[in-house]
């Protein structure tokens, strides 16, 4: 009787005395928006007898976890027939599946074996514990609607299938390949192994999960960046919440190192623009910096933020809840939704008490640069990080430690420019690992905004096949920075990372607040052959980019806001124009809508009049533009050159109410305002 009795089977995120409370939350207007979305999940399973729907473009292994833990939620929550006999049905298949189902899909990086110690072990991937986190929540969860043979079905299919598989791959990754999905399997592991309870290889199992997460750990570098870009940080952390927390519910350790997260929260919102419309989509989407494999229309989701409120007592976590997680934002149907996204424990642990703090209140910098990874963020403020149309936010990857051995692209000295409500200069992004233009598009030097020389990647031998030797000889490195309220400066020297290595190669930008950029690129290709491009690329996925040019100057105009660029050295010839590609999202199917096609960007690369030259400097002055906003008037004071490089550039930007006076001499400049600030630099 009193195991019937019973609501939960193992508590792994709130004690059965919450129930009643998580219940009431239906009834509050701060929720409507979340729980319509579990409703709304709950019902098409029911209706369709599966947990897939018609409209979905991914496998089942994507959608396992947080369609099974919506469902299980509603079970819990308001108990109807329906719910209950859909789920029980579910887990009955789930749980049915073979060994080889519980795998996961056969994808060229998901070995279905593995030598450890000399023994050949069947292996799991992440996929293996997404279904582990999912049927493992769901019996929780649901316990009390789930029949017997359910339940027993559950913890057999557990303790048989996923747990050995997890275990196995978890000891494997642990000798060496210490990346997200180690993380990913550890977490999987460890929730899994809480349910279950004890057993033979209880303990065994259960500390290498937790030496498994906290090796990842180790990899979050203490000013909280982290090596594999916004999306795979997001990933790891979303799991790995789920985790940490239900260890803390069951009364188990903290994991010893779980501190070293509480500062990639600040990272992670240096990523995050803001809030746009975008053509397709009936609700605003967030838009976030796109370096290497991160979609540019994402955002953090509930285990993340909850593990900055609930695990670190972060106001700035529940302001990123309120403003990004509890209205209608739209998620484009791609892998970082169908993985991330988890409605259910938001409405289950949302900390509503918790008064929030904006980036802007808590006084956050806006600039940063990261050294261990060399991103480097300038944006105007963090007023409107949070609201529609977003902040103005330049990205410049400098390459930093380099210790992202599978996920970095061509693109060192690359940047991006959102600004005004839209996205001006962009990353390609990440289409799908086993499709025709990942591995001829979207990591190349020719579609990332640096330099290239005749089209050629650049030389990062971290990146080849089978490099587990992190190369520190070829890296691009910043080697200059200011960061002041009036004005902000970067330079990151790139030369290391072309293959023979160029004399010089050194980005250097000047952001002048609120409304203008100066870039100044310095060249030095002797003893190379090919063409020096200096090339960027265009955002024109929904078709509504004009791009006007006339003589050194170009305007590229979008529906809500312009950017023009004007080239101050050297002389141009023209500006060559050819079709690009600017991907939507992070997929695993190829050819899905979210794919960018020929077109969806466009690729502009200066030409100067005099391309035989191996010396060149190129400054630029790029001017953010309200509609019907006057530009910038730039006048140069002073030229002395030699050939395509210049010894003294002086020009004079008026802008304001005020001039900025810029003189560029051999490798030093100096800036002076009528504001009554200089720097040298």
């Amino acid at each position: 009787m009193e195991t019937e009795r019973k609501k939960l089977g193992a508590g792994l995120f709130f004690a059965e005395d919450a129930i009643e409370t998580i219940r009431l939350r239906s009834t509050k207007p701060r929720y409507c928006k979340v729980w319509e979305n579990i409703r709304r999940t709950a019902d098409h399973i029911a209706e369709s007898g599966s947990l897939l729907v018609e409209t979905d473009t991914l496998e089942i292994w994507y959608y396992v976890r947080n369609r099974l833990m919506d469902l299980s939620f509603i079970v819990l929550a308001e108990g109807r027939e329906k719910h209950k006999q859909v789920l029980n049905k579910v887990l009955l298949e789930l749980c049915g599946g073979g060994m080889d189902f519980w795998q996961g899909p056969s994808y060229p990086n998901r070995p279905r074996t593995l030598c450890y110690q000399g023994e050949e072990l069947l292996a799991g991937e992440i996929e293996t514990a997404q279904m582990a986190m999912g049927v493992a929540i769901a019996y929780d969860w649901a316990y009390a609607a789930l029949t017997k043979e359910v339940r027993e079905a559950v913890l057999e299919t557990l303790k048989r299938k996923a747990i050995p598989l997890l275990y196995h791959s978890v000891l494997y990754q642990s000798q060496g390949r210490v990346m997200n999905h180690l993380c990913v399997m550890a977490s999987g592991l460890m929730v899994a192994l809480l349910v279950t309870g004890n057993s033979e290889e209880y303990e065994k199992e259960l500390d290498s999960a937790k030496r498994a997460m906290e090796l990842w750990l180790n990899q979050v570098e203490d000013d909280g960046s982290y090596g594999e870009s916004y999306h795979y940080l997001a990933y790891s952390l979303n799991n790995l919440f789920l985790a940490a927390y239900a260890m803390k519910c069951k009364g188990q350790e903290e994991l010893s190192n779980f501190w070293r997260l509480k500062g990639t929260l600040v990272w992670a919102l240096q990523n995050q623009v803001g809030i746009y419309r975008i053509e397709g989509y009936k609700q605003p989407a967030a838009v976030a910096v796109n370096f290497y494999d991160s979609p540019w229309l994402f955002q953090m989701e509930a285990p993340e933020m909850l593990l900055y409120t609930r695990m670190f007592g972060m106001p700035l976590g529940q302001w990123y809840i309120d403003h990004f997680l509890l209205g209608e934002l739209e998620r484009p149907d791609c892998l970082h939704r169908a993985w991330h996204r988890c409605d259910s424990i938001l409405i289950a642990l949302d900390e509503e008490r918790m008064r929030p703090r904006s980036p802007q209140e808590l006084g956050l910098p806006a600039a940063s640069y990261y050294p261990d990874t060399g991103f480097v963020y300038m944006r105007d403020s963090w007023e409107r990080c949070g609201e529609l149309w977003g902040d103005t936010v330049l990205t410049l990857e400098s390459g930093g430690g380099g210790r992202c051995l599978s996920h970095q692209h061509y693109d060192k000295n690359s940047i991006t420019l959102f600004a005004k409500g839209e996205y001006f200069l962009v990353d390609p992004g990440h289409s799908c690992y086993r499709g025709e233009s990942y591995q001829r598009y979207d990591c190349k030097t020719a579609a990332h905004n640096t330099l290239t020389i005749d089209g050629q990647d650049q030389c990062l031998g971290y990146l080849k096949p089978g490099g587990a030797c992190v190369s520190f000889s070829n890296q691009a490195y910043v080697t200059g920075r200011r960061f002041t309220n009036e004005i902000c400066y970067i330079a990151s020297d790139a030369h290391r990372c072309y293959e023979p290595p160029l004399k010089c190669f050194v980005r250097r930008v000047w952001y002048v607040k609120p409304g203008y950029f100066v870039i100044w690129d310095h060249v030095d290709a002797a003893g190379t052959a090919g063409r020096i491009q200096n090339g960027f690329t265009v955002n024109q996925y929904d078709g509504k980019t004009d791009i006007h040019v006339r003589n050194q100057a170009l305007l590229i105009e979008r529906p809500r806001a312009s950017l023009r660029a004007e080239y101050l050295y050297p002389p141009l010839l023209q500006f060559d124009r050819e079709e690009a590609k600017l991907h939507m999202a992070y997929h695993t199917l190829s050819n899905q809508k979210v794919e960018g096609q020929w077109g969806s960007a466009i690729r502009m690369v200066p030409r100067p009049a005099d391309e035989g030259q191996r010396c060149l400097d190129f400054v630029s002055v790029w001017n953010i533009l309200e509609k019907g906003e006057t530009p910038v008037q730039i006048q140069v004071v002073e030229l002395e050159s030699n050939h395509m490089a210049f010894e003294t550039l002086s020009f004079e930007i008026r802008a304001g109410g005020h001039i900025e006076r810029f003189v560029f001499q051999g490798e030093k400049a100096h800036i002076a305002s009528s504001a009554g600030w200089n720097y040298d630099y």
